[in-house]
């Protein structure tokens, strides 16, 4: 816009001093919208380059599940032996592919291993029962231990779930409490670490896989009921 202007100027016959001033005043205003117009039209630009960036992000998330954590809570309120399982998923993103298996420790037997299971989809808001029960067995300690391997599409954790006969009074049959960590190597784990606020131990390297903690309840299950019915909450 400006350029034509300057040819306009410079093929027209010699001017006046005020047709001057009016074709240089010309010129400034429309420099000015040209440079308005270039403002805005990067603004634009930018502001649609990081819609798109977020855009993508979200989907990347919801692939990854991003920083969701599944985890497992039993379902004691019944008063019996068996204890079904209830998975749920800690986070704002979806998680896709999920898988877990369980294993356990005794005395008796040793190390027993249940088959892998698919749980599919798992939404924030809202868990899905599990295929397998538990029937609590507890040994010379009071206590019966199972762990819980649960893979998403791209991570992978572990809980650590133990169940003991409950002690307090108006409480389930079963007290519980579970630990879940998170198995990580190389930059994944400095990177978890930092945006979870962990501190990763001074041994660690970038060859290691290390097991990072990402929940953990407050006490047994039983206890924890006992201390709100006191508190009256």
């Amino acid at each position: 816009m400006l350029a034509v202007a300057g040819v306009a100027l410079a093929i027209s016959p010699p001017l006046h001093n005020i047709e001057k001033g009016i074709y240089i005043s010309a010129c400034v205003v429309f420099a000015v919208i040209g440079i308005k117009l270039t403002i805005q039209q990067s603004n634009e630009t930018a502001r649609a380059e990081a819609e798109y960036r977020q855009k993508l992000e979200e989907i990347n998330f919801d692939i990854t599940g991003a920083d969701t954590i599944p985890y497992v809570v039993p379902q004691t309120h019944d008063a019996t032996d068996v204890v079904p399982l209830f998975m749920w998923a800690q986070g704002t993103h979806l998680l896709n592919g999920v898988t877990y298996t369980m294993w356990k420790i005794d005395e008796k037997n040793g190390i027993t291993r249940f088959p892998e299971l698919d749980v599919g989809v798992l939404h924030s808001k809202f868990g899905r029962p599990l295929k397998t029960d538990i029937n609590p067995r507890p040994g010379k300690n009071g206590e019966d231990l199972y762990f819980i391997d649960m893979y998403t599409q791209s991570q992978f954790y572990t809980e650590t779930l133990k169940f003991r006969r409950s002690n307090g009074k108006n409480t389930p049959l079963w007290a519980y409490q579970y630990f879940v960590s998170q198995q990580l190597s190389g930059e994944d784990a400095i990177d978890v670490a930092k945006r979870r606020g962990l501190r990763l131990p001074k041994y660690f390297n970038r060859t290691m896989t290390i097991s990072l903690p990402v929940i953990e309840t407050k006490g047994w299950s039983d206890d924890l009921i006992s201390a709100r019915s006191q508190s009256g909450k």
